[in-house]
């Protein structure tokens, strides 16, 4: 006759039943899908561990994967416990936990010690309080992962600074907090490594006599984490300077609408709101991008270095000349087929006349403007104008007239034409002096930043001028001027 009652009462008592519900149990409990869609944070979890608690089975017996995840199981639980302030029950899973997953990873090892930490001081126990925290920055300090290292340090130093204070232990609680802070900035630090590149975009200079390496978009854009469109400073506002589904919340594991909370909750983005729960210490590292209206040359492409602007000197003109041609004054006159450089032509010259007429050489391009200038920059065979470059320098040392104060200027301007040029053959060195988008820091970033006023102004000037120039149907020279300055007063915040 077969036996009525569940597999899970026959396990009490009958070993073939017992066997059977352990090969279950030990398959639930190494396989990721049922962990998350069956025993995670209902009653199946809690029956589960109550089930092998009741039969004299350790998880950790059924493998180290079904011990680690049993441990992961009872800690989620416990944390639910503890969001209901059933502290003790809490302890007696994380207490399971611990036992469970002895040997398992350090970070897990540490967090159930947190946890367990935590519940003590909510029921009181100060002894084991302190014991537990004690352990886990212990624990703490040797996990490999630089975020979850940078978290566990920061709350335990804390935690055991507090402690110390409330003894009367000022130095001991001055050094743990000063290794909590140690421990974010390594993380912020860690991170800003690879925004390298964006902020190189902003501190770019001419250096002892070197152009600027400018970073191509390509370098950056692949660490920005959204659009920035509108000067809004409501973190709810999408695509504003504060927003938060860009930049974060600020908090920490919380996201914009609250229905992520906690550390196991890390990295996801909320269904409802977009936001990823993140530390609050990583808002610091998270930039967004700014697209601009129209193509703009970089400003510090204009900068007067010490024979000439990066441009003028890659188009073989002065300074003057390019300003002429950028406001409309002259016309930048350049071969299409390999064009090794470029010249002016005054207004209502000659050729200028026939080209309008549509008599001129259709092997010559012939505009003025900002856009002509990007154009011909685009445009320019940077390694022909070099090879060019070498051979006029060659030249002129080797004649009379180098020892002549014109003479001596020109080689001069040569040998940093010869720099830029070199820029210029780098892989999207072009495209890394013509502006399309600007990299847009966090607010608490900028708040940190040394003119943190002028900053945060400039970009609220910059954002807001794009707005008004998206809306229009098109952008002339003077908006690109007035754009341009936007930009270069942006820049001028990190000097």
């Amino acid at each position: 006759m077969t036996d009525p009652r569940s597999l899970e009462d026959r396990a009490l008592d009958d070993p073939d039943a017992q066997r059977a519900l352990l090969a279950q149990r030990a398959e639930q409990m190494t396989h990721p899908r049922l962990l998350s869609a069956e025993l995670d944070r209902d009653d199946h979890a809690r029956a589960a561990l109550d089930l092998l608690d009741a039969i004299g089975v350790d998880p950790s017996s059924l493998g180290d994967v079904a011990g680690a995840h049993a441990a992961l199981i009872a800690r989620r639980l416990a944390r639910d416990e503890l969001a209901v302030g059933r502290a003790r029950a809490a302890i007696a899973l994380l207490e399971r936990a611990e036992r469970w997953q002895a040997s398992g990873p350090i970070d897990a090892l540490a967090e159930a010690k947190v946890d367990l930490a935590q519940a003590f001081e909510l029921v009181g126990d100060a002894t084991g309080a302190s014991a537990a925290w004690t352990r886990a920055i212990e624990l703490a300090r040797q996990c490999a992962e630089t975020e979850t290292r940078a978290w566990l340090v920061h709350e335990c130093a804390r935690a055991l600074a507090r402690d110390a204070r409330a003894v009367g232990d000022e130095a001991s609680a001055t050094e743990l907090e000063a290794e909590a802070d140690r421990a974010d900035d390594d993380d912020i630090t860690a991170q800003l490594i690879g925004l390298a590149p964006a902020l190189a975009w902003f501190t770019a200079k001419w250096t002892d006599g070197e152009p600027p390496m400018l970073p191509a978009p390509e370098a950056w854009l692949s660490r920005s984490t959204g659009v920035v469109s509108n000067a809004s400073e409501d973190p709810a506002v999408a695509e504003s300077l504060r927003c938060a589904r860009v930049f974060g919340t600020g908090l920490d594991f919380v996201c914009l609408c609250g229905a992520l909370s906690g550390r196991d909750t890390a990295g996801a983005a909320c269904e409802q709101c977009g936001v990823e729960s993140m530390r609050a210490a990583r808002t610091l590292c998270r930039i967004g991008h700014l697209p601009l209206p129209t193509k703009l040359l970089h400003p510090a492409t204009l900068v007067a270095g010490p024979c000439g602007s990066m441009v003028a000197l890659a188009l073989d003109l002065s300074d003057e000349r390019l300003a002429a041609v950028l406001e409309g004054r002259r016309c930048l006159r350049r071969a299409i087929s390999a064009p090794r450089g470029a010249d002016t032509l005054e207004p209502g010259s000659s050729e200028l006349r026939e080209y309008d007429e549509g008599r001129g050489d259709p092997s010559v391009v012939i505009a003025s403007g900002e856009e002509a200038v990007i154009e011909a920059i685009e445009a320019i065979d940077a390694a022909g104008a070099l090879a060019e470059c070498e051979v006029e320098r060659r030249a002129l040392e080797g004649h009379r007239s180098a020892h002549t104060a014109a003479g001596r200027a020109r080689i001069a301007a040569l040998e940093a034409r010869a720099k830029v040029l070199a820029r210029l053959c780098e892989d999207g060195a072009s495209a890394a002096w013509v502006s399309e988008v600007v990299p847009v820091w966090s607010a608490p970033w900028v708040a940190r930043a040394p003119r943190a006023a002028q900053l945060r102004g400039a970009y609220v000037a910059l954002v807001t001028e794009c707005e008004r120039l998206s809306g229009a149907w098109a952008v002339g020279e003077g908006d690109r001027g007035a754009l341009r300055e936007r930009v270069r007063a942006l820049l001028a915040c990190f000097d």
